[in-house]
């Protein structure tokens, strides 16, 4: 005869006793868990806009021309964080990409970076290199890795595209961070008109030995050609390629040289450790 258990019974109590008080919390800790991994794994990182403002003048964006170089009002990241509120707004992510403008110009972005640190989450500082250097040094403890924007290599060249005679800057800028320990990462956003400086930008990231970042637009035009050409560059070991999207509803307030939104998609940053991988071991057998 089948077992049957009373709803009023001692036995059927402590069953729900210990559904309540054990199971069901492991069950929601393990859906959290997965849900979690499974945003982890599409999602690796997030992209963080700290600031609209910016000191280049570069032709093709839309951001010195809207904004200037003065602060202008973004959500107020210090008091969401104050108010324990920052991951109601924002994506907990396994890594953080500040961007601007130019970050370094938020006066609160040592602050957002602490704060990130603390949350166990890295961060990714994507900056032009041409302020002083008092102004990384609040935030330098808080940064893992430091992507520094070079359009060219030759110096007319860079002042052409930027709209500062900075070269110089940026490269002191590189060894200021170098010998602070911290990683350095040169990009190099690919446009109908810069495809021709990309061998002398890559042959500096070279010498230097520093990673490079290429991205492109698929709204670019780009011919079958030069999209070969820059394909040609996820078997070089150093070196990530990312494809962006310009044409997004925020792309009005966002820096065009970033490679925003490729950054987010988890698929773009697996594609391009799998080929680093292969770069690796390539190189280490000589094949």
């Amino acid at each position: 005869m089948p077992i049957t258990i009373q709803k009023n019974s001692i036995a059927f109590k402590s069953f729900i006793s210990v559904q309540t008080r054990f199971i069901a919390p492991f069950l929601s800790d393990l859906y959290r868990t997965s849900k979690q991994w499974f945003s982890d794994f599409l999602f690796p990182s997030y992209t963080l806009q700290v600031s609209k403002t910016c000191n280049l003048r570069c032709a093709f964006c839309p951001l010195w021309k809207k904004y200037g170089d003065e602060e202008h009002t973004l959500p107020k990241l210090n008091d969401l964080i104050q108010k324990n509120s920052f991951f109601k707004v924002f994506p907990r992510r396994k890594t953080y990409n500040l961007i601007g403008g130019e970050p370094f110009l938020n006066t609160d972005l040592a602050y957002i970076l602490a704060f990130l640190k603390s949350e166990y989450i890295k961060t990714r500082v994507w900056t032009n290199a041409l302020l002083p250097f008092d102004a990384y040094e609040k935030a330098l403890p808080y940064i893992d890795e430091t992507v520094i924007y070079l359009p060219s290599s030759d110096s007319n060249e860079f002042n052409l595209i930027t709209g500062e005679n900075g070269l110089d800057k940026v490269m002191e800028t590189v060894d200021f961070l170098m010998d602070n320990k911290k990683k350095v990462a040169l990009h190099f956003p690919v446009r109908l008109d810069s495809i021709g400086y990309l061998p002398l930008v890559y042959e500096l990231a070279y010498k230097k030995k520093l990673p490079l970042v290429i991205h492109y637009s698929e709204k670019e035009n780009l011919n079958s050609e030069t999209l070969s050409y820059i394909h040609r560059f996820f078997h070089v070991q150093n070196v990530t390629v990312y494809i962006s999207n310009e044409v997004t509803k925020k792309s009005s307030i966002l820096c065009h040289a970033l490679p925003y939104p490729g950054l987010d998609e988890g698929w773009q940053m697996y594609r391009n450790l799998f080929y680093e991988t292969v770069n690796r071991i390539r190189r280490r057998f000589g094949l």
